[in-house]
């Protein structure tokens, strides 16, 4: 995710006015307000000289979420935030590579900031109850708003993404997260992040591998042996990493690119212990091969050296020896036994418990 700002666009006492439920909308701003200014994050506010007389009461960002005098202001004289003013050069000057979007209108400002941002190579988050806008004629304001949350999230430019999420939902972080699109390579495989475009080879390889991964995983539902599900999934996926709560990779042969498995860091724990899980499936037929084992190194380096984790561990059934034998070439140790901790087929089963410390690492 890299470093994050927020970015407050034309939030003027004259528009906010204007817009459908303004008192929500300042409300969730200044929410988002305090939280970013409690995690030290850049705060930018946008104002548009065509909202009211330049330096007017109208003109002002609205006293409820007023900018405090350390805080960037940016003035712009079109839809564009970044078009003929310097807040691209402020972000880059400040390493900010995820934008939090919040502010008026929807369908005008918002969109094209967004949208543009993407381009630019930042990660975005619409705060999906943060942003509002008027009636139009042909829509309600309401019906607006609805319909960007849906197509604002998902939008793809190259290895850049957007997504809407509920204020209450974003956590702010100063700098710790790696940013989407990481790609690790080994000298046959390499790991890159999931992309929305990988769910059809995702779901051939679920199906092809349904009774073989079957043995040692819990029971998957029919829905998620389809194109539709795992999209949703991936998405998901992506949304966990925006929140520092899971990481995940398709496993890709360097040869010609196929997807021959998964591998994911996973129940992230932060605090006093930065531990997290691992998790791995490889294609029966790249089995033995020691694909597994070059893919979880890449995993583990990532894990220790980009999102700073001390500790990963990983369970494997004492029936699957190829799983533990790939733990124990990465240089996981095992710790013991955990008794009956997964259900799996109807029975609940024992797993070994392995596990490998920052400072062991030798990557």
């Amino acid at each position: 995710m890299g470093k994050m700002a927020l970015v407050v666009i034309d939030a003027q006492t004259a528009l906010v006015e204007q817009v459908y439920q303004p008192e929500r909308l300042l409300q969730n701003i200044a929410g988002l307000l305090e939280r970013a200014r409690a995690a030290g994050v850049p705060v930018v506010f946008v104002q548009d000289d065509d909202v009211s007389e330049p330096g007017s009461d109208g003109w002002q960002v609205h006293p409820a979420i007023a900018p405090l005098e350390t805080e960037r202001r940016v003035r712009k004289k079109a839809t564009d935030s970044f078009y003929g003013t310097d807040l691209n050069a402020f972000l880059t000057a400040n390493g900010v590579k995820t934008l939090v979007v919040c502010g008026c209108k929807t369908d005008y400002c918002v969109d094209t900031a967004t949208r543009r941002a993407t381009t630019l190579g930042y990660q975005v988050i619409v705060a999906k109850d943060a942003h509002s806008t008027t009636d139009n004629g042909v829509l309600t304001a309401e019906q607006i708003i609805a319909h960007h949350n849906k197509n604002l999230h998902g939008l793809d430019n190259l290895e850049n993404y957007s997504q809407t999420m509920p204020s209450s939902e974003i956590e702010f972080a100063a700098g710790g997260n790696a940013p989407f699109g990481a790609k690790k390579a080994g000298e046959r495989v390499y790991i890159r992040t999931f992309e929305v475009s990988d769910a059809e080879a995702m779901t051939a390889l679920l199906v092809k591998n349904r009774a073989f991964w079957g043995q040692f995983e819990t029971s998957r539902s029919d829905d998620e042996y389809t194109v539709e599900y795992q999209r949703r999934n991936l998405e998901q996926m992506r949304a966990e990493w925006v929140k520092d709560r899971g990481y995940f990779f398709g496993i890709f042969l360097q040869e010609n690119d196929r997807l021959i498995g998964d591998i994911g860091i996973h129940m992230i724990a932060r605090g006093p212990c930065q531990s997290a899980f691992v998790g791995y499936s490889l294609d029966e037929e790249h089995n033995g091969k020691g694909y597994a084992t070059e893919a979880l190194r890449l995993v583990v380096d990532f894990g220790f050296h980009d999102i700073n984790l001390h500790r990963l561990q990983a369970d494997a059934a004492p029936e699957n020896p190829a799983s533990y034998r790939v733990l124990e070439k990465a240089g996981f140790q095992r710790e013991g036994t955990e008794r009956k901790n997964l259900l799996i087929n109807g029975k609940w089963q024992d797993h070994l418990q392995y596990a490998i410390i920052n400072e062991h690492w030798e990557g």
